[in-house]
């Protein structure tokens, strides 16, 4: 080597083509910047097409945000104007969207509405987005008397009764319960069996301030005031606001004036009885107590009572008949307007268009259940069952029966019935509320669950909840299983759901308990 080329220390010359001083790169050199090149342009080429995902995964976002909102938007749209039958479509005119809307009936003046896109995302996995509201129908609350709750109810798994009402605050046993929201405030009313002289045997209950947080907020010297409807037991009741005033209309146990009408515009301070009416066209000294009574405004334009009595026999064309009409425009002057004959026992009403669906006696073809049509008297319907037992109790909502039974010894005593059919058709499989010469003593529906009251002098597990969302079958949600023992009163003979709370009345120790749901979780 000539002096000043000296060898690179750690490499043989024959690994070089060059190495002379200002000649350019080596190969080894020109290897290591392409590779550093390709990892530049590899990190490049990555932002930006991730870049690019990421911005096309946003527009889908926001497009299916869109026919979300859209599909919801019309569905709310078709609601309005058909209420009761309501059905929808999407215009589904995006192939990369699926979109589906579904409703689902709450009450009989509200149905939840969901509305799903769905779409395929850039190498991430499918992406959905759902909606839900709940739209309300000011008709159909207005035809239930104004009384009607539009949301839907909590888990109920593990309800408790507030204890701060107690039979010292009543008169008498509790034969019915009613609600209404007078003046921003919540009301409950109650009748009771007292007959003494000396006995109330009405009474209104001011419930807005009770917390379910902590269990308290009524003061009974405060919040409960009583009045005494004549001198015989009241045998139930419903509340209507008609013409924007709030009434009671209730059951008295008698051979006439069996109607008896209650102003409870300010239930605290006075409950004065503004009209009277009896059940004509009787043959003379034949029993007609009423058994039974229910509120309806057909289209909001007329209000009317429906009283349901015990079997009356010979009956005719004109007389001796088991269910009135009263219509109530005026409500202190309530007119009799039609009578069907039912030549049962009519335990129980519910009215929808035109239709009157009877928990009945069952009569010798066993037929707990009868429907009528009101304006012929016609009989159009019924559900049969395999043995002689009383339908004591029914809930309708939309197409769908819930009917309650007598129960003397064992069997299935709560059914389903879609009468949307013709003839109706049991739906699903009906369940045995358990209990010896027991009776369903009343039904309230706030889908997904319906609450069921059970009465007679061995009913231990007298207030359940079920699950009926499925068709199939119900579920038990809670059944005194989930409390260490009864919590409730025996003989539980009315009940109504409002603001997730249960309204009761007993035939017992107790006549008026307020029942809800606590945030504990039970397991069956």
């Amino acid at each position: 080597m000539k002096k000043g080329e000296g060898q690179v220390k750690g490499f043989t010359p024959y690994l070089f083509s060059s190495l002379k001083k200002g000649r350019g790169f080596s190969t080894v050199e020109m290897l290591v910047a392409f590779a550093i090149l390709a990892l530049a342009f590899t990190g490049i080429i990555t932002v930006v097409f991730g870049n690019d995902n990421f911005a096309i995964d946003t527009q889908l976002n926001s497009e299916g945000l869109y026919y979300a909102e859209r599909e919801l938007n019309m569905a709310r749209k078709e609601v309005e104007l058909n209420f009761n039958n309501f059905t929808f479509n999407g215009q589904g005119d995006d192939p990369r969207f699926q979109t589906e809307v579904i409703v689902e009936t709450i009450s009989a003046c509200s149905k939840g509405i969901l509305s799903t896109a769905l779409w395929d995302r850039p190498i991430l996995p499918p992406q959905k987005v759902t909606l839900k509201t709940i739209v309300t129908n000011v008709l159909a609350s207005a035809e239930q008397g104004g009384n009607c709750d539009p949301f839907p109810p909590t888990n109920w798994d593990t309800p408790v009764t507030y204890g701060g009402i107690t039979q010292g605050e009543f008169d008498g046993r509790g034969t019915g319960v009613a609600y209404a929201n007078i003046g921003g405030r919540r009301y409950a009313f109650i009748t009771t069996d007292g007959a003494q002289p000396n006995e109330d045997n009405f009474y209104a209950i001011d419930t807005t301030d009770f917390d379910s947080n902590s269990g308290a907020g009524i003061d009974p010297a405060n919040d409960i005031s009583g009045t005494k409807i004549g001198d015989k037991a009241l045998n139930g009741l419903v509340t209507a606001n008609i013409n924007g005033a709030n009434y009671a209309f209730v059951l008295y146990n008698s051979t006439s004036t069996q109607l008896q009408v209650i102003d409870i515009s300010d239930p605290l301070v006075d409950l004065p009885v503004i009209g009277t009416a009896s059940i004509p066209n009787v043959t003379p000294g034949v029993n007609t107590r009423p058994r039974s009574i229910f509120y309806y405004n057909e289209g909001g334009i007329d209000p009317e009572i429906y009283v349901g009595t015990g079997y009356l026999a010979f009956s005719t064309s004109t007389n001796n008949h088991e269910l009135h009409v009263f219509e109530v425009t005026n409500p202190a002057v309530p007119d009799w307007d039609i009578s069907v004959d039912v030549n049962r026992n009519v335990n129980d009403i519910a009215v929808s268009d035109g239709l009157a669906y009877l928990a009945t006696g069952p009569g010798g073809n066993n037929t707990p259940m009868k429907i009528f049509d009101i304006g012929s008297g016609i009989e159009v319907g019924s559900f049969s069952i395999s043995a002689p037992r009383a339908g004591t109790a029914i809930y309708l909502l939309d197409d769908v029966a819930y009917l309650g039974l007598e129960r003397t010894g064992s069997g299935n005593n709560f059914y389903r019935i879609d009468v949307g059919q013709d003839p109706p058709v049991q739906l699903g499989a009906p369940v045995d509320l358990g209990g010896n010469s027991t009776e369903v003593g009343d039904i309230a529906v706030q889908l997904p669950l319906a609450f069921v009251g059970i009465e007679g002098s061995n009913s231990q597990n007298n207030f359940q909840v079920w699950n009926v969302s499925s068709t199939a079958e119900m579920v038990k949600i809670y059944h005194n299983s989930c409390t260490s023992g009864n919590p409730f009163p025996q003989n539980l003979s009315g009940l109504v759901y409002v603001d997730d709370l249960i309204f009761a009345s007993f035939r017992s120790n107790d006549s008026f308990k307020l029942i809800w749901d606590t945030g504990e979780i039970c397991a069956i």
